[in-house]
């Protein structure tokens, strides 16, 4: 420690500090970062080492620590990771849609505890985590407040804190602080990777204000050998009107593999590189267009109609026709293959069409889908593909083709939101469906894997799991987690209005589940008439869980009693089903209503039973 004397000894001005007003501090500090910015640390306190070495450069001691991130609260985040929870699922029946059937999963509650009950069950089984944490803007405080939410006397008796280091860590969390945020992520990040297969990922949306931090965070708890990529997203195409300093127009996605000697890397789409050719006006008034499609021998008439919706390949290529088209003195289309192989400009293809005499009577449109099973490495920079205006389509074809509208923005997540919620803007910054369709596509596609999203919000990732689903014919599973975060009708009315008109709790987590019910239902309805066999396939349910304090024994007045005795039948299955490592998705046998259930060849017992009891022979008993 610095005494006062001292640092005049040394010519160093010294001002008199009035502990009492926080305002003074805080002026006296910006003064020195102003003069002195090295000693005063990220999270705007003085580094007395730091001003050691400039008073006394002779006195400076040698820096025996390892490279690492430290942080303020750093060892509480760490032991915050490994406390037990004191949380149990309450089945919420009313609140989820095709309970019995759905294999998808949405928990309402703090993610910290979420994820903690989800270790019991999914531990080394999700294939895929997503998430779109608070970035530590200047306008945002965290609603989570972990332990610092406790008592100082509980944070002494826990963590066997000092009352000064306790005042502290309250003061900062909460506020923008690096530590703060860091201390909120730690622990929550530490069993994500726990959750993750061994040929998993994680992928955190982040921006500039933790980006650095994050990756060091990262680094530590998951491995630096594991770090991936740093993607680069381009989450608008014009920055904000009044930025003062720069246009700033990107996000991160920070990516890591649970263990890079069992990723298998990140791929962009498979068999789905979509080119669109629109008519052009030729010689003699007439649409020419070149149709380059496997034609069959049998199609050598002079005139061939092929209604809209037709498809045609050959060893090459696949053509979907999106218009009723009418093909006169037409040829075998594998000649024409052959010879450009869609490697000429446009005026060369028009020129061939001509002199072969090919052409179209009325306007047409095409799409190609070309049959290339190689895999495609993603690039680290996702960009929004410009899409051709005057290209018309069909509203029920194509309606969530990739590769024509790049990896989305935030203008194309305000408008989905408010499109299916019929409502004006009840969120800020959701992200695009396309971003999160795209990055579950890279992870490359297996049956029933799972895909996690603990800071759920709008439930962007339920739906993009959904519709990827309806399109490719995946199986696919979605968990969100989604904490139950007080909708303020003064800063939010837009939102809070949404939530009591129709007659939901103003919460975050309503907004969630509303847009996963009207996202299933709209998808379901857009597909149905062109893939029928989705009505019994595609699963576009939700288990809705929250969490509640577990049942407890304490003694009053000499006698044992059961505090929390307030769960259903169904809720203390599912507790069991947790003791046992199953997953929320297994399905349930009636054996005998109320007391003995199957799940997954074991018995779970839950009351006194009339089954023969020969029926349990051989198996596990819970």
């Amino acid at each position: 420690m610095i005494d006062k004397e001292t640092a005049q000894n040394n010519n160093i001005n010294t001002i008199d500090l009035d502990t009492s007003s926080s305002q003074n501090n805080n002026e006296i500090i910006s003064k020195i970062k102003e003069l002195l910015p090295n000693i005063i640390n990220s999270d705007n306190i003085l580094d007395l080492d730091a001003l050691q070495d400039i008073i006394n450069i002779s006195q400076t001691t040698a820096n025996n620590k390892g490279y690492e991130l430290t942080f303020a609260g750093k060892g509480i985040a760490k032991a915050k990771a490994d406390t037990p929870t004191d949380k149990s699922l309450k089945v919420e029946l009313e609140q989820s849609k095709n309970f019995d059937t759905s294999d998808n999963v949405v928990i309402r509650g703090d993610n910290i505890e979420v994820l903690k009950l989800l270790k019991q069950n999914y531990y080394a089984k999700v294939k895929m985590i997503y998430i779109d944490p608070p970035y530590n803007t200047k306008n945002e405080n965290f609603v989570y407040n972990d332990n610092f939410k406790t008592n100082e006397a509980e944070l002494i008796e826990e963590f066997g804190l000092g009352t000064d280091t306790v005042n502290y860590l309250t003061n900062m969390y909460g506020t923008r602080s690096h530590s703060g945020w860091l201390s909120f992520m730690y622990p929550r990040l530490k069993i994500a990777r726990d959750l993750l297969t061994e040929d998993g990922v994680i992928f955190i949306s982040i921006d500039d204000n933790e980006q650095a931090n994050l990756k060091l965070m990262c680094d530590e708890i998951f491995g630096e050998d594991n770090f991936v990529a740093n993607l680069i997203w381009e989450k608008k195409k014009k920055g904000a009107f009044l930025s003062s300093h720069i246009s700033n127009i990107k996000e991160y996605v920070l990516v890591y593999s649970k263990s890079i000697h069992s990723f298998k890397g990140l791929i962009s789409e498979i068999n789905s590189d979509v080119e669109t050719y629109p008519c052009i006006n030729a010689s003699n008034k007439r649409e020419t267009r070149v149709f380059p499609a496997g034609i069959e021998s049998r199609y050598k008439e002079k005139n061939y109609f092929l209604p809209k919706g037709s498809i045609i390949s050959n060893n090459t290529m696949t053509i979907e026709c999106l218009s009723d088209l009418v093909i006169k003195n037409g040829i075998l289309a594998k000649d024409l293959i052959l010879e450009s192989n869609w490697r000429y400009s446009q005026d060369s293809l028009m020129e061939y069409a001509e002199k072969k005499e090919i052409y179209i009577t009325q306007e047409l449109y095409i799409r190609r889908i070309v049959k290339d099973d190689r895999e495609k490495t993603l690039k680290d920079i996702l960009f929004k593909v410009g899409i051709n205006k005057d290209i018309k389509y069909d509203d029920k074809i194509n309606i969530y083709n990739l590769s024509e509208s790049g990896w989305g923005t935030n203008e194309d997540a305000d408008g989905e939101l408010m499109k299916l919620l019929t409502t004006q803007k009840v969120m800020n910054y959701p992200k695009p469906v396309k971003l999160l369709q795209k990055l579950i596509i890279a992870t490359r596609y297996n049956d029933n894997d799972i895909v996690l999203d603990f800071f759920a919000g709008s439930g962007t990732t339920g739906d993009a799991v959904m519709q990827l689903n309806a399109e490719d014919g995946g199986k696919r599973k979605f968990i969100l987690a989604q904490w139950d975060e007080e909708i303020n009708e003064n800063k939010s009315k837009t939102a809070y209005d949404f939530c009591t008109t129709n007659n939901f709790e103003p919460v975050i987590s309503s907004i969630t589940i509303e847009r996963l019910n009207r996202a299933g239902d709209k998808i379901l309805e857009k597909n149905l008439s062109d893939k029928p066999e989705l009505k019994d396939s595609l699963d576009i349910g939700y288990k809705v869980f929250s969490l509640t304090k577990k049942q407890e024994i304490v003694e009053k007045d000499n006698v044992l009693t059961i505090e929390n005795n307030t769960f259903s039948v169904l809720d203390k299955l599912y507790h069991m089903m947790a003791a046992a490592s199953q997953t929320l998705d297994s399905k349930i046998e009636v054996i005998e209503q109320d007391k003995i259930y199957k799940i997954n060849n074991s018995f779970y017992i839950l009351g006194q039973f009339t089954t023969d009891q020969t029926l349990l022979k051989g198996h596990k008993i819970y």
